[in-house]
């Protein structure tokens, strides 16, 4: 979807942030009328003249989202009149499905808003993730928005920009309606407003000919979203500005026969060209689609990146009755489930590699810009992201401990000595994967930590047996070609491998030696991107650049290559434990530690229990539960209680599609799109999401920040960032060729 073009104002109202040099905004903010104090945490967004932060009641703790205006940029008259109008608006509202107002106050420089702060983000966010969903999903979502909207006309207020960005989700995934700056109210029956105003993609008809609105235009709005919703894209969407508009006025739009008929001839009632005869928003509520449909009475917080499953039974699906995780279910939703006899899963066929097509295509992208002189990205504040999403991820939610390495013997791994790129581990506890893990086997003693590198021996010398390619390269647990693959391994004990030369991962020791890339067609983004010279007027601050809206959902928080045996086990960063195993089949164990997610070689998921399952799986149930306590007892500092929620029995999680492991690194590649590097010399890990087009860098501080693509083109990147982003373009590169040539 087009990002949306700004709201139609005066354009004398638009000031340039240069003409005025904003003040820096206070740590603590202070309310002169109350006395309360509120600690500035993280930044959360921005938008028009506000920013938005993270702040903490001093004295009840009691967290909330602080909207952040300066007075310079709103001195004129209509500037003050509509910031007020805004809060006179927003603060009279008190309902389930609006954004909670809890005050506002000011000083010289600034205006601070105290609003509800909602940790899920917005449904433009789970847009951009999932594009279409799934009609039990959309139903959730519309019965709440629409009943939010009939508190707001049943108070005479028009909302006049509702729009995706403008929808947010609660830590609940309730429905929260929010931005009340382009509101008003009707004083009297019959009063038709004259402002042209919204957001293109819905804006109402009788809005763009001026012919004067009223409440009908939140419904028009409500059948944009439902309709985008369902289709993944706005009704009305072009390219072109002027084309958008042309089709509004002409009612120029196709429902998609996918689309169940009740959602479409509902969309179509709410997108009448004539106000009169769309239905009321109470009419809304008794339609056949809220009505007759499934709505769920609540939704996990994994459908914000992956389809949720509706009516699964746990352990009885036959393998005729299961569906692939790629199929897509044309019935979801679209019949009222009566019994839990049959999966309704959703997605977009061939998903994850048309992720990585379209993370080659952005990266592309950026090579057509010139790169902004105005300098490198400071990494400026610190914040972990277990606090940017909140008590799900917990303390340790980012904590990797990704592992160096691992040789099994020294003589074939001698460049883990001469190099010097793997450090000792920082803590004997937290790093206990370089002992055996077998309770049978005897101490390694001192040959295992000479180098604190040696893992997993099963209590027998393995020898030339065991080679370097069956640990270092496993996608899709199918042997990659040698003449193709051979640069994950040491390039002098494989002399007639066609590997990279050995300088091409310099980066590690020295940021400034990598060499060209091979495809300097294909890949100039990255060297163009992240040569950008430092702005002699001085550096960017962070959150002009950083976009916490695009933080990932999903990212792998622990792993342990087990490979040469059974497979690679890895932990999400909800402490959900998954292990891909050596025969191409996937287990997951969700965080509550009872439910199982099987998938087979076919990629048809099923859905067990610890306590039910098939005699077949036992073995890998029981692999599984060795992985999960392994990495809860070496892995993790300390442990978390994870409190299960209305909706978990809903849950699907992404699982690991693809992994190699190189020298430097390890490569993975998750069933939502996500693909995340985990660095070994600094255990610094880079998270690249192109349903976002964002890149999430986690530093040697363990600092976690998110950038948008677009805005590394524009202002350039730290070197740290900037080599690590050289590094991704190869390896992406080489997951997207290997994944081409795998029948899976």
């Amino acid at each position: 979807m087009s990002a949306p073009v700004a709201k139609a104002v005066n354009p004398s109202t638009n000031v340039d942030p240069k003409s005025a040099p904003l003040k820096d905004i206070p740590d603590i903010l202070v309310d002169p009328r109350t006395l309360k104090k509120y600690s500035r945490g993280r930044f959360l967004g921005k938008g028009g003249f506000a920013k938005c932060y993270e702040i903490t009641d001093m004295e009840t703790k009691e967290v909330f989202a602080g909207k952040v205006v300066p007075k310079s940029m709103i001195v004129k008259p209509h500037q003050r009149e509509k910031m007020s109008s805004e809060i006179s608006i927003h603060k009279s509202l008190d309902n389930p499905h609006i954004v909670g107002f809890h005050g506002f106050f000011e000083d010289d420089d600034f205006v601070f808003v105290v609003l509800e702060i909602c940790r899920r983000r917005s449904l433009l966010e789970l847009h951009k993730r999932r594009k279409a969903v799934t009609e039990p999903e959309a139903r959730y979502y519309m019965m709440q928005l629409v009943k939010g909207c009939q508190y707001l006309h049943n108070n005479r207020v028009i909302h006049r920009d509702l729009k995706l960005g403008n929808i947010f989700l609660s830590d609940d995934m309730d429905v929260k309606i929010g931005d009340f700056g382009l509101a008003t109210t009707i004083e009297f029956d019959g009063e038709r407003k004259k402002t042209l105003c919204g957001t293109p993609n819905y804006i109402a008809p009788e809005v763009l000919c001026k012919k004067g609105h009223s409440f009908e235009v939140d419904v028009w709005s409500l059948g944009c979203i439902l309709y985008t919703l369902l289709v993944g894209k706005p009704p009305f969407e072009t390219s072109c500005l002027k084309e958008t508009y042309n089709r509004i006025k002409k009612n120029n739009y196709t429902i998609p026969w996918q689309i169940n008929p009740v959602a479409a001839s509902l969309i179509k009632r709410m997108l009448h060209a004539d106000p009169s005869q769309r239905p009321t928003v109470s009419q809304l509520l008794t339609d056949e689609f809220f009505t007759e449909g499934y709505i769920p009475l609540r939704l996990p917080t994994t459908c914000l990146t992956v389809p949720p499953r509706f009516s699964i039974a746990p352990s009885s699906l036959e393998p005729s009755q299961r569906r692939p995780l790629t199929a897509l279910n044309n019935k979801a939703g679209t019949e009222k489930v009566e019994q839990k006899d049959e999966p309704l899963l959703r997605e977009i066929p061939e998903a994850t590699d048309c992720h990585l097509s379209d993370l080659l295509q952005q990266l592309d992208t950026c090579n057509a810009a010139k790169p902004s002189e105005r300098g490198l990205i400071r990494m400026g504040t610190r914040h972990t992201h277990c606090q940017a999403l909140g008590e799900r991820t917990h303390t340790h939610g980012y904590e990797t401990h990704t592992h160096c390495p691992s040789p099994r013997r020294e003589d074939s791994y001698a460049w883990v000595r001469d190099t010097h790129t793997l450090p000792s581990p920082r803590r004997e506890d937290s790093y206990a994967w370089v002992r055996d893990t077998h309770t049978h086997c005897q101490a390694l003693g001192e040959r295992t930590h000479t180098h604190g590198y040696e893992t997993h021996t099963h209590c027998q010398a393995l020898g030339e047996r065991t080679h370097t390619h069956g640990y270092e390269t496993h996608t899709h647990c199918q042997a990659l070609r040698e003449d193709s693959y051979a640069w994950v391994r040491d390039t002098h004990t494989h002399p007639h491998c066609q590997a990279l030369r050995e300088d091409s991962y310099a980066w590690v020791q020295d940021t400034h030696t990598l060499p060209s890339p091979r495809r300097e067609d294909s890949y100039a983004w990255v060297r163009d991107t992240h040569t950008a010279k430092p702005s002699e007027r001085g550096l960017i601050r962070m959150e002009e650049a950083e976009d916490p809206a695009c933080v990932p959902i999903f990212w792998i928080s622990k792993w342990v290559d087990y490979s040469d045996k059974y497979g690679l086990g890895y932990q999400l960063c909800d402490n959900s434990v998954g292990v891909l195993f050596n025969d191409c089949t996937r287990m997951i164990m969700y965080a509550d530690g009872d439910s199982l997610q099987y998938i087979d070689k076919m990629a048809a998921e099923s859905y067990l229990s610890v306590r039910s399952y098939p005699a077949t799986l036992s073995k890998k149930i029981t692999l599984l539960k060795y992985f999960r306590n392994y990495m809860s007892e070496h892995l993790l500092k300390a442990g978390a209680n994870i409190t299960p929620r209305d909706g978990d029995e809903l849950a699907r999680l992404p699982y690991l599609s693809h992994w190699f492991r190189t020298k430097s690194a390890i490569v993975l590649h998750l069933t939502n799109g996500t693909v995340q590097i985990n660095f070994f010399q600094d255990h610094t890990k880079l998270i690249l999401c192109p349903l976002m087009g964002a890149v999430s860098f986690i530093d040697e501080k363990r600092d976690f920040r998110t950038y948008k693509m677009s805005l590394i083109e524009e202002f350039g990147c730290c070197k740290e960032l900037a080599s690590r982003m050289r590094y991704a373009r190869l390896m992406v590169a080489k997951l997207l060729s290997c994944k081409s040539s795998t029948p899976h």
